[in-house]
């Protein structure tokens, strides 16, 4: 009998889900680990990691420029390189809350119903393309108009999920391919 208990908990155990809830807030951006039904923040983590900033030493402006360029590439190239690994593996990864929120403001009313339309067509346009790419469970599309507001607001939540088992998976075969490039390379530079 105490075998039936133990494997069902691995069971359970191993359909649990886990993933992380991305949110982007204006200029605020979250990431929070989900495990089950509750989540937990990533943020407050790192900033317990994070060693006292020294002060900046003075640079060249080209310096900065390169260094700023480099940033760039390499934040687009990790992004891309994630937006790859969801895609090939979207079978297995389940989006539970897809939502967006968008509260459009300018001083001139036409100017103002222009952009609500433009954006609607455009996430019209977006929504469709990630439906098919991915399966979402619940989404939310919300676009407004402040005609007193002095800025814009945007909002995007993405709680992306999958099995524990399955993650796994997804993990130990990234792992492998990465390994095998490695190795690739190696063998090309000898």
């Amino acid at each position: 009998m105490g075998w039936l208990i133990a494997l069902a908990v691995l069971i359970g155990l191993a359909l649990l889900p886990v993933g992380f809830s991305l949110r982007y807030n204006n200029e605020d951006l979250q990431l929070r680990l989900i495990v089950g039904f509750a989540s937990f923040s990533l943020d407050s983590v790192a900033d317990k990691e994070k060693k006292p900033e020294q002060a900046p030493k003075k640079q060249k402006k080209k310096n900065s420029f390169s260094q700023k360029v480099k940033d760039l590439w390499d934040t687009f190239s990790v992004e891309w390189k994630i937006l790859k690994f969801l895609r090939e593996n979207r079978k297995d990864i389940l989006v539970r809350l897809l939502e967006f929120k968008l509260v459009l403001t300018d001083e001139d009313p036409c100017d103002l119903a222009i952009s609500y339309g433009r954006a609607w067509a455009t996430v019209g346009n977006i929504i469709p393309h990630l439906e098919r790419q991915f399966r979402i469970k619940k989404r939310k599309v919300d676009i407004s108009c402040d005609f007193a507001g002095d800025k814009s607001h945007l909002f995007v939540r993405a709680d992306i999920t999958a099995p524990l088992f399955k993650a796994l998976r997804l993990l130990y075969k990234h792992v492998a391919q990465e390994q095998q490039k490695k190795t690739a390379t190696n063998n090309t530079t000898n």
